[in-house]
């Protein structure tokens, strides 16, 4: 048994017998990782207040590989993310990083860079919040090409021409051209020309650019894009509950 002492960001905790709670934290050294936190829901616990969702927290805890479910020694709060924010609905966005990070991170691997990514952009999100839907896009863009899925949208994956704007195809991951669509089946995603110039000011970090030429229409689709790109790079078939109550409440 060894003793692991790291940042973290707080994922979600469910209560455990009377007054204990099994937190799941992505953690800067380990990735995610289930804590127990033994008296947590009690009055006088240390841990108190400390184990909600988006807390930025160093914790302490004990290491056995045999394990599944790994015991917390210690937790300093270091910030509390969204703790005052008025718009709920707008914290939907957030946790769907949170889904992010607990279904596609590795348990037990070092993530330095996504965790540094994560802080940066909860952080923009606080501060700026009418840009929320922008920065959550950003997020997955970094997030897809910190694992090696970078996208570059310029050329038609059948005849090779230069795109201006493009259909995405869910099932073969490709881009075809106006003159090519014909191959795209029903499943697709179409960018338009104010998606694809996003895309590319979304590479180049200039995110604060994009309102002046995409409405929220345009943004959502741009999201929904990123996240079926992800999806079909990681191989992984999935919703998240977060980003679908958020559509339907935009969709309203």
């Amino acid at each position: 048994m060894s003793l692991v002492k790291t940042e973290a960001i707080v994922l979600r905790a469910i209560s455990y017998h009377e007054t204990s709670s099994i937190v799941r934290i992505f953690a800067e050294k380990s990735g995610v990782v289930s804590v127990i936190a033994k008296g947590a829901r009690r009055l006088k616990s240390p841990f108190r207040g400390y184990l909600e969702p988006f807390n930025h927290v160093e914790v302490i805890y004990y290491y056995k590989a045999t394990r599944e479910v790994q015991t917390l020694a210690n937790v300093e709060l270091l910030r509390a993310y969204f703790a005052d924010f008025p718009d709920v609905d707008k914290l939907l966005l957030p946790y769907s990083i949170l889904e992010y990070l607990e279904k596609f991170t590795v348990p037990g691997a070092e993530s330095r860079e996504i965790f540094k990514l994560v802080t940066t952009t909860f952080k923009l999100m606080e501060e700026r919040p009418e840009m929320m839907e922008l920065y959550f896009a950003q997020f997955l863009l970094d997030f897809s090409s910190i694992h090696g899925y970078r996208i570059s949208i310029t050329n038609c994956g059948n005849c090779g021409k230069q795109v201006r704007r493009a259909y995405y195809d869910l099932k073969d991951g490709k881009f075809y051209c106006d003159e090519c669509s014909y191959l795209v089946e029903k499943s697709f995603i179409f960018l338009d020309s104010n998606v694809l110039r996003a895309l590319d000011y979304l590479a180049r970090g200039e995110v604060e650019g994009i309102p002046k030429f995409c409405n929220e229409k345009d943004v959502i689709r741009l999201i929904e894009f990123l996240m079926r790109w992800i999806a079909f790079h990681f191989g992984v078939k999935m919703e998240l509950k977060s980003f679908k109550v958020f559509s339907m409440i935009k969709r309203a």
